[in-house]
């Protein structure tokens, strides 16, 4: 064999081996690795002027409530009375059910004892379960304890802790419906009325948010990782997340359902891209209307070698 021979039948090796190589990277390459785990969001909830925490509000504006059988007459007529108050003021809508309610409301004719000795405790109310979804302190349910009845026209303990339960403190204003000493000739404040109808001005959507994004290309490959966030205030379900490049989709991941106030912590890697790949764009699809999908969308431009 002549060195002409020689030298072709090594580029001819060399060309199958690489053709080989070729061959196995784009159909039998390793599979795509992904993993993907859930958790609460983690922010702390801010306190507002009116409420306890920012943003405070039941799911929906339409909101179930169930009374004791230990409620008289009486106290029963006068927290019926207050939602009934509340619903002429403000786009809320209450109504009464045997299960599954929003607001539970007991009666006692004991009530605790009051730490000011000059008054006694009337009743008390507020959430018991509150989510941090970071745009909302979300409210799934709350109590009242109305432990004397009512002395004045208007069943203002009532009124006073279903607010409560709606996420409303105590105000220094004597006059105010707030204001930790009941008396008949307090007012319900325009403020909480107007904070009442800018909170439930929402729809309960889920807002599904991409966030923590890192992409990295290793040769032809695309390694990432990222969160998904549901801010809003219904769960998600059969969400997608959506890989592209050059205006193409590369890759879809189904993720599954994300409910509300909690976020995946989501990586895959071993994706293939053409050279030319540059920018990368990362987009989540739900199922369902959202409150903005302003936050669905993250374009990244990876680091590589």
């Amino acid at each position: 064999m002549d060195f002409l021979d020689a030298f072709l039948l090594v580029l001819t090796i060399a060309i199958v081996i690489f053709g080989g190589y070729l061959l196995w990277s784009d159909f039998f390459s390793e599979p795509i690795e992904y993993h993907g785990r859930a958790q609460y969001i983690e922010q702390k909830l801010e306190g507002s002027s009116l409420q306890f925490y920012s943003n405070m509000r039941f799911q929906d504006r339409h909101i179930n409530y169930m009374i004791s059988g230990a409620c008289d007459e009486e106290r029963i007529s006068s927290i019926k009375k207050a939602f009934e108050i509340i619903e002429q003021d403000t786009i809320l809508e209450f109504s009464e059910s045997g299960q599954m309610s929003e607001m539970y409301v007991t009666c006692s004719d004991v009530s605790p004892n009051s730490e000011n000795k000059r008054h006694f405790i009337a009743g008390e109310g507020g959430p018991t379960f509150i989510v941090n979804t970071s745009l909302y302190s979300l409210i799934f349910n709350g109590t009242i304890a109305l432990y004397r009845s009512e002395k004045c026209d208007r069943p203002q303990i009532a009124l006073h802790e279903i607010f409560h339960v709606l996420g409303f403190d105590h105000s220094s204003n004597q006059d105010s419906i707030m204001y930790p000493v009941t008396n008949c000739r307090q007012e319900i404040d325009n403020s909480i009325i107007e904070e009442i109808n800018r909170l439930y001005e929402d729809e309960p959507l889920p807002d599904l948010a991409l966030s923590e994004a890192y992409a990295t290309i290793r040769g032809r490959y695309l390694y990432f990782n990222i969160s998904i966030s549901n801010y809003g205030l219904l769960d998600s379900d059969n969400m997608t997340l959506n890989v592209k490049s050059i205006g193409n989709v590369i890759k879809q991941f189904p993720l599954g359902s994300l409910q509300v106030g909690r976020k995946k912590i989501f990586n895959a890697g071993n994706i293939r891209i053409s050279k030319d790949a540059g920018e990368i764009e990362f987009e989540v699809i739900g199922n369902r209307e959202e409150i903005s999908l302003e936050n669905n969308k993250v374009i990244l431009s990876p680091s590589g070698n």
